[in-house]
């Protein structure tokens, strides 16, 4: 039982990886490339590479050059990568390759350069923050940075900022200076769009509900809505009367559900709510895996 839910949710993490991969080349080959944007990392590289060498095809210099990586990183860091992080340069590379051979783009697809450039560093922010989020990777400059972090006590950010101003500043001088301007432009808007993603990923809502019905809301949140809840013992500033506030941490539908319940019971209800970028915990992120085999067991019982 334990083994094909670990199976399943390989295949699905796998899936999730390919789907990253393909919005990230989409960025790419449509929006970076015909724009001349090389916004850092291995595809970066890769496009000053084809600049000077144009028989060379993107992808296979991509699939090269992770390779290669690969390789160095560990026979000097001295572990292996994972699986999905092959999984995730490998896709990647494969999918610029395919790309590249059938699709020839020489002009941005919309008229205005900015937009461009806005449209295909949120299409690659969106892609990594789904590839990041299977804790993956897709190689290149990840390698790069962890060797830096290994050999010279540099953080993993601090060196992959490192390596991408450097195939930046490249890219610029091969493909001119607006290029470089916008590569950088592409690299912020990617990075912000990553991190807003995944936090929205992560996103959860606190809710804190004072109420006399605080008994019903409390069953209604276990046995409906399948979360926990925390008592705090409070005592009103104005009333002095002594009461319990009930806190919990839901997602967006599960809120909505509880929402409307409170309403239906007590239109005297005191509600307050917080958004959290993540929270790490039994039935969130480290507890997933082990909450499905014990539904999946109990289902099996009846």
């Amino acid at each position: 039982m334990k083994e094909s839910i670990i199976n399943r949710k390989r295949i699905e993490s796998i899936f999730y990886i390919l789907v990253g991969t393909f919005i990230m080349t989409t960025g790419t080959i449509f929006f970076n490339i015909p724009l001349k944007i090389a916004a850092g990392g291995v595809t970066g590289f890769a496009q000053v590479i084809n600049y000077y060498i144009p028989n060379l095809n993107i992808g296979l210099v991509m699939g090269v050059l992770n390779v290669i990586l690969l390789l160095v990183g560990y026979m000097v860091i001295g572990k292996e990568f994972g699986l999905y992080t092959i999984i995730g340069a490998g896709s990647y590379s494969g999918f610029m390759t395919i790309f590249d051979a059938l699709i020839e783009i020489k002009e941005p697809i919309l008229g205005d350069n900015l937009a461009n450039l806005i449209l295909g560093a949120v299409l690659i922010g969106l892609g990594l923050a789904i590839v990041f989020r299977q804790n993956a990777s897709t190689g290149g400059t990840d390698v790069l940075a962890k060797i830096l972090e290994s050999k010279m006590g540099i953080s993993v950010s601090k060196g992959m900022l490192i390596v991408d101003a450097f195939v930046i500043a490249l890219a610029g001088f091969t493909f001119g200076l607006q290029s470089g301007i916008y590569a950088f432009m592409s690299l912020y808007i990617t990075t912000w769009v990553l991190d807003n993603t995944i936090a929205g990923f992560n996103s959860k809502i606190q809710m804190v509900i004072v109420s006399k019905e605080i008994e019903n809301i409390n069953n209604f949140i276990h046995k409906e809505i399948n979360r926990g809840t925390t008592f705090y013992d409070a005592r009103g500033g104005y009333t002095k009367k002594e009461q319990n506030v009930l806190v919990s941490i839901v997602d967006t539908k599960q809120y909505i559900k509880i929402r409307n319940y409170i309403n239906s019971i007590d239109d005297d209800a005191f509600v307050y709510i917080t958004n959290i970028n993540e929270v790490i915990g039994y039935g969130f992120s480290r507890e997933a895996a082990n909450n499905v085999q014990i539904r999946e067991n109990a289902n099996a019982n009846n």
